[in-house]
């Protein structure tokens, strides 16, 4: 009966024991699965600290907000007053519902080509707050002074084709030189005289001697002389490039200041002074803004020769007859712009005209390329990956003259041009680390974590409770079978 329940015990025990090794071996599989897990956590987690997102900069990347919808498509600071139309792949202005209702009046299936000139003044109205009135007063407005631009646009074109080709033909070819020589034999008295003329003093390459700022005076008054061989510039102007150039030697000649050397005037009371002729020549010419043109004579040395015309000739005549009656018209061309300029500033104010040209400009787009909606747009996260994967691209415009200038009633002619390109190319967007999907990263990371470090520690400690209870029933095994062989020897004993 003894040996029969010890073992019974005996199979207890091993089904006991070989039950928990199968236990510990699912615990094992268990650990190793969290293993997994804890590699997919850090998998995301790190594939989260390497997410870019597209970020809008106003200062060359120093600082960045959001690339929303609102920053692109509603005027603000951050955006300049300047439009970044939102497109898609055929070109068509996306937008949300805010611009829906207005969008369908302009082209009710969103086609392109839509009416913007009939509904133009009541939207801009509704958007802008400023009275309607008051936007027709200054569609007039603009109108006269695009006008007024597309008239003096016309008169520099007419005078670059039409005017300035006649003066070829009187033509000097002498160069800056060959003016001096018009001046002959005339001297600027005093010691002057000693270098014989402007002819000579020129070509010598020389300064001219002078006693004082009376002399500097005469050789400047002569100077101006030249200005009637350059009829492509102002009388004036020349004559003031004159006076500049020898404005500040002459306070400091009165003055006994030293002149520095390499300035049109140089010397001293005590040492004297010399006048650089080609110097002053070239002074006054570039303050009058006449055309630099290199004189073979004179290449590569320090003299700087200037185009001139030979008023002498009588072709002269024609193209004077011919410049006056643009000038005038040129002249009232400038008066009438600056009236219909000042009449424009008067109507709006700043704020106000930038809020119109932004609208303006906005539904012009949407007029011309058609539209679609897509309210997901206002969500950032979901614009920033439409425009990373070139779904969607910005659109930027710039107004210009049409070539011909005029539509067929006289009015400026203008329209817009766009210019469409991904995200990443236009200057004020940058790809950047995404700081909020990191720091959202983090707390996923650390909470997953958590969880894992909890089963794992309940697993072991299951597993450390199962392995001293399977110890402890080896032991018990152990202890039972010894005393099965004691019985079985000692049995065998009796018999033997």
């Amino acid at each position: 009966m003894g040996m029969a329940a010890s073992q019974g015990r005996f199979l207890q025990l091993t089904s006991r024991k070989n039950n928990i090794g199968l236990q510990l071996t699912r615990l094992s599989n268990e650990k190793v699965s969290l293993t997994r897990e804890m590699q997919n956590v850090s998998r995301r987690y790190q594939d989260a600290l390497n997410t870019k997102t597209l970020k809008w900069s106003n200062n060359a990347g120093v600082s960045y907000i959001d690339l929303s919808y609102s920053n692109l498509m509603t005027p603000s600071a951050m955006n300049q007053q300047q439009p970044y139309v939102l497109t898609d792949s055929a070109g068509k202005v996306v937008i949300a519902s805010n611009y829906s209702k207005y969008a369908e009046m302009i082209s009710p299936d969103g086609a392109a080509g839509g009416d913007w000139k009939n509904n133009r003044t009541k939207i801009l109205a509704e958007l802008t707050g400023i009275d309607e009135g008051k936007l027709n007063s200054y569609d007039s407005a603009k109108a006269n002074l695009d006008a007024a631009q597309a008239n003096l646009d016309g008169l520099n074109d007419y005078k670059e084709t039409k005017i300035d080709p006649l003066m070829k033909k009187f033509e000097g070819k002498g160069g800056t030189a060959a003016l001096v020589e018009k001046l002959g034999s005339t001297t600027g008295g005093g010691s002057f005289a000693s270098k014989g003329n402007w002819k000579d003093a020129y070509n010598s390459g020389d300064s001219i001697k002078i006693s004082g700022t009376s002399e500097l005076q005469g050789i400047a008054n002569q100077l101006k002389n030249l200005a009637a061989y350059f009829p492509d510039i102002e009388t004036a102007d020349f004559e003031k490039g004159i006076d500049n150039s020898i404005k500040g030697s002459m306070t400091a000649m009165a003055n006994g200041t030293e002149l520095p050397t390499g300035g049109t005037v140089t010397g001293s009371k005590d040492k004297g002074f010399e006048v650089n002729v080609v110097a002053l020549i070239n002074s006054a010419l570039s303050a009058a803004g006449a055309t630099k043109a290199p004189d073979n004579a004179y290449a590569g040395s320090s003299k700087v020769n200037y185009e001139w015309y030979d008023t002498s000739k009588p072709e002269y005549a024609t193209w004077k007859t011919e410049h006056d009656a643009w000038h005038e018209k040129y002249e009232a061309g400038m008066a009438q712009y600056n009236t219909a300029e000042s009449a424009l500033a008067s109507i709006f104010t700043s704020a106000e005209e930038s809020e119109f040209a932004f609208y303006d400009a906005i539904f012009t787009a949407i007029a011309e390329k058609g539209w679609t909606q897509n309210n997901k747009v206002t969500d950032t996260s979901y614009l920033n990956e439409m425009l990373q994967n070139g779904i969607y691209s910005l659109t930027t415009m710039t107004k210009s003259l049409y070539v011909d200038g005029q539509n067929t009633d006289g009015s400026a002619r203008f329209n817009y041009e766009y210019s469409t390109d991904i995200a990443v190319n236009n200057n004020h967007v940058y790809t950047v680390n995404d700081s909020d999907v990191q720091n959202d990263a983090m707390v996923d990371y650390e909470y997953e974590k958590s969880i894992i470090n909890a089963k794992e520690t309940r697993i072991d400690t299951r597993m450390k409770n199962l392995e001293t209870e399977q110890s402890a029933i080896t032991q018990m095994l152990q202890g039972l079978e010894q005393v099965r062989n004691d019985n079985i020897e000692r049995t065998f004993s009796i018999f033997s």
